[in-house]
């Protein structure tokens, strides 16, 4: 297992072990070692000299367990609680609204060990009396099961990525195709086009699964995921089926009208060039103004992580993070940024260790020695505001003001009808303090939509304002969409890339937010990150 793998089943023994009642401390120990391990650069040096327990929060239990996960050899642990439970009952975990306490109680009281019991549970109206459950809770379980029996094997972005260069390092025979090759946030089909010597009978070997065979498409279902794996055979002009397998109908049109398409093309780059066209990159191939770039040469104007002077949506061990203020800003600057924003949680995010105003105050102090040691690369002070139902921010106006911005984002009451909804953001983008709308919509690819908005409205409320939106680079979020990001900039909204980093390897999620930016044809005079920090202050209202 790598780190990541290594996190998500240190996280699945915390959950198992709160659903068995065990000593929360422990539970507690194991959820912190699963946020840890994926963040730590150094992990597999660690790993391989045995000195993990030099790792704050990885005692030598801990160590033991992260050891074994990463061997593949299992863990005594991992056995105990698996035998402890029916075989279904940790993918009651995955359904959102259900955390171990709930799980627990569901297994406790009703004996439901599996998504079929549960739905056969909702069905017979077995959940209304339990208690912390309901009618209301009841409706929206049911809802969400059906939300994951329709997206069952999809992937999120950073997911179907990992499983695509896990096929191609088995079978190198095979270039990406379809909506993976274009990075769309959610991938349905992982899609693939066979070069030459890549034959049915190469391909199942070096995969060692069996595909069935329709015409020149081979169909299987990956293993690990259950997603849908097709791979196109080879019909002798390479070029242009990848061309026609990568590019949505409207760019393929769009490419088409410009002039007839040469079947022994060598490479897309030639297939494109005989239209008149530079190369287009596959995320872009979308028909949303992508040509009209190409042909009048400005694709260049697109952002690109070489455009990128830094972030602003980050956080720090002072709430939920994982690194200190001096390891971020030294992963910033390995970056080769010139600034870093620090946003650690609110006072209302209690669920994430929110700041209480003297502890805000106090991580100012920290920043202002930590710039003042060294000039040549600026921290700024900021915090990620909960933006209340009413549409007001987590503390007075008079410590607002002495942060050099905030980002405002819902975190709760996702529900409100529309015309409520719309009045909270509103009235928080008039705040004169609130600098940056967080992940607008609130969603959670697949897991939760986002809140009823009407964009168009908010987008002009952040040009009116001066506010710049936020598209997350989270691969869970996305947010803004990047389908929003042309009509957002014709209204002249500014829009800012964050990887809403809870580590500083997670810096790195900024390659997911320039994919969408990409996408959505972001070009580097609307993007916040672009400008210098003397830019950023303007932006801001000035040094504080």
């Amino acid at each position: 297992m790598d780190k990541k793998a290594i996190g998500r089943a240190l996280e699945r023994i915390a959950d198992l072990l709160e659903v068995k009642g065990e000593n929360p401390f422990k539970v507690r120990a194991f959820a912190n070692a699963a946020r840890l391990v994926p963040s730590l650069p150094d992990f597999d040096e660690r790993l391989a000299a045995g000195t993990l327990t030099g790792v704050r929060g990885i005692g030598e239990s801990l160590a033991g367990v992260v050891a074994a996960l990463a061997s593949d050899a299992g863990h005594p642990l991992l056995d105990e609680l698996k035998a402890a439970f029916p075989p279904g009952l940790p993918d009651l975990l995955g359904v959102p609204g259900l955390g171990p306490k709930k799980v627990k109680l569901l297994f406790d009281e009703l004996k439901i060990g599996s998504l079929g019991e549960l739905r056969y549970a909702i069905y017979e109206n077995r959940l209304v009396d339990l208690p912390g459950f309901g009618p209301k809770t009841q409706e929206k379980l049911r809802v969400q099961l059906e939300r994951m029996e329709r997206t069952r094997g999809c992937l999120l972005l950073d997911e179907a990525v990992e499983a695509a260069a896990e096929i191609l390092r088995k079978s190198p025979g095979l270039l990406e195709a379809g909506g993976l090759r274009r990075r769309l946030p959610v991938v349905e089909i992982l899609e693939f086009l066979a070069a030459p010597m890549a034959t049915p009978e190469r391909i199942e070997q070096a995969l060692g699964w069996k595909f069935s065979k329709d015409g020149v498409i081979l169909s299987a279902v990956h293993p690990g995921t259950g997603t849908p794996v097709r791979v196109h055979l080879p019909s002798g002009r390479m070029a242009v089926d990848h061309f026609f397998l990568t590019g949505s109908a409207a760019h393929v049109e769009q490419v088409r009208a410009l002039g007839p398409l040469p079947e022994n093309a060598p490479t897309e780059e030639a297939l494109y060039a005989a239209v008149g066209l530079p190369w287009i990159p596959p995320q872009m191939r979308e028909g949303i103004g992508e040509v009209e770039l190409a042909r009048t040469g400005r694709l260049g104007e697109v952002v690109s992580w070489e455009d990128l002077c830094g972030c602003f949506h980050n956080h720090t061990v002072a709430s939920d993070g994982a690194s200190t203020l001096e390891e971020m800003r030294a992963a910033a600057k390995a970056r080769q940024w010139r600034f870093l924003g620090i946003a650690d949680h609110s006072r209302s995010a209690r669920y994430a260790r929110g700041l209480e105003p003297e502890r805000l105050i106090e991580q100012g102090r920290a920043i202002r020695v930590l710039n003042a040691a060294d000039p040549g690369f600026r921290l700024l002070h900021g915090v990620e505001s909960d933006i209340h139902p009413d549409g007001t921010l987590d503390y007075p106006d008079a410590i607002l003001a002495e942060l050099d911005y905030v980002v405002g984002s819902i975190h709760s009451h996702f529900n409100l009808k529309r015309e409520a909804q719309n009045a909270r953001l509103l009235r928080a983008l008039a705040h004169p303090s609130l600098k940056i709308l967080g992940h607008p919509t609130g969603r959670l690819l697949l897991g939760r939509d986002g809140c009823d908005l009407d964009m168009e409205a908010v987008l002009e409320a952040a040009a009116e304002h001066g506010k710049a939106v936020e598209l997350n680079a989270n691969p869970h979020r996305l947010d803004l969409d990047w389908s929003l990001l042309p009509r957002a900039q014709a209204l002249g909204v500014t829009i800012v890339i964050n990887p809403d980093a809870h580590s500083a390897a997670h810096l790195d999620d900024m390659r997911w937010g320039l994919l969408m930016a990409g996408k959505g044809l972001l070009l580097k005079k609307d993007c916040l990150n672009c400008r210098p920090p003397e830019a950023i202050e303007e932006f801001f209202g000035g040094k504080r």
